[in-house]
């Protein structure tokens, strides 16, 4: 099951080992001291060997390319969105000293980072918006992005439980997770969409989305989740952030998380990201043509050190065989 190809990914979590699936979210999240494929191997509780070739198959790279790949990504929607002096980002991002980072990133990218990030951030804000999203639903094209009012609130750490998805169809992954799920399963819950890449740096058909339900408290088992697959137990981070809240639709919630990065977060320099997923809160069905909802960045003052992708891994997955969620310390 190839999955990570510049193609549209043939990528079904409900097909996916469950260790796997844990596998990658330690990559991903675990990236500052990368973790060996021998000691994440054991966390999943597999042989190096029988990890290493069922990761393989079932996502198309092997554990190393994936988690270089996804830490390079990282680095670069980093630069992209909040420069940091490159000796920083390499740091925070698993490399041992700037050169190596360096050639990591031109091999991958083409050219280095700096020049990368020049020639992105060439591209105006409205241009750049437009290119990748399209209008607003109302038609503008007016160089703003944002609804009215940018809030800051600080928010809790949430549990969800999320599925994957690969690709730019947000609609379309809302409709086949909503429609999945057992009758009555959302009384008293939220959704929640969880957006890692940025479409400057990452393919499209790359894109990692996750469609989760969020939940007050600890009750999955009882609402009849143990039997639906392709769910990780994942968690939302809390602390400060800055919100925009809009009725529209989905590409319209999309333009408003551009606007948050491109037109906000610059007007704001004592504020910077650290490399946490966006949050697309929504308030109704998303399978509306149009629903209230709100997009969210997690900031921090930047006069407290960064802390690049070291957010505590929440356990989740199910190992095979089991079907009964892990508990939360």
């Amino acid at each position: 099951m190839a999955v990570m190809s510049n193609d549209t990914p043939p990528f079904d979590a409900r097909r996916v080992d469950p260790r796997v699936r844990l596998a990658m979210r330690i990559f991903e999240f675990e990236q500052t001291a990368v973790p060996s494929n021998d000691h994440v191997a054991a966390r999943v509780g597999l042989s190096p060997f029988h990890f290493s070739r069922l990761f393989s198959e079932q996502v198309g790279e092997s554990c190393a390319a994936y988690s270089r790949r996804i830490r390079l990504e990282n680095s670069n929607n980093q630069l992209m969105h909040d420069p940091m002096p490159l000796d920083v980002v390499a740091a925070s991002f698993g490399y041992a000293s700037q050169s190596a980072y360096t050639r990591a990133f031109a091999r991958h990218f083409g050219m280095p980072p700096l020049r990368f990030a020049a020639a992105v951030l060439g591209q105006t804000q409205a241009d750049y918006a437009a290119a990748q999203l399209g209008p607003a639903s109302g038609g503008a094209s007016g160089s703003s992005l944002l609804p009215d009012e940018v809030r800051l609130v600080e928010r809790s750490s949430r549990q969800a439980l999320a599925r994957r998805f690969y690709g730019h169809d947000t609609a379309g992954h809302w409709r086949k997770f909503l429609e999945e799920l057992p009758a009555g399963v959302l009384d008293g819950a939220e959704l929640a969409g969880m957006a890692y890449d940025s479409p400057r740096v990452t393919p499209g058909a790359r894109w990692r989305y996750d469609c989760a339900v969020v939940f007050a408290g600890q009750t999955h088992s009882r609402r009849g989740f143990d039997y639906v697959s392709g769910l990780d137990l994942v968690e939302l981070p809390g602390g400060l952030h800055a919100e925009a809240t809009l009725d529209g639709t989905v590409l319209d919630i999309w333009r408003a998380t551009v606007g948050l990065f491109t037109q906000w977060l610059p007007q704001h320099d004592q504020y910077r990201t650290d490399g946490d997923p966006v949050v697309h809160w929504l308030h109704a069905s998303p399978l509306n043509s149009s629903f209230p909802a709100t997009a969210t960045i997690r900031i921090h003052s930047r006069e407290s050190p960064p802390t690049l992708n070291l957010r505590p891994l929440t356990p989740y997955g199910r190992p095979a065989g089991h079907r009964t969620l892990p508990a939360i310390d």
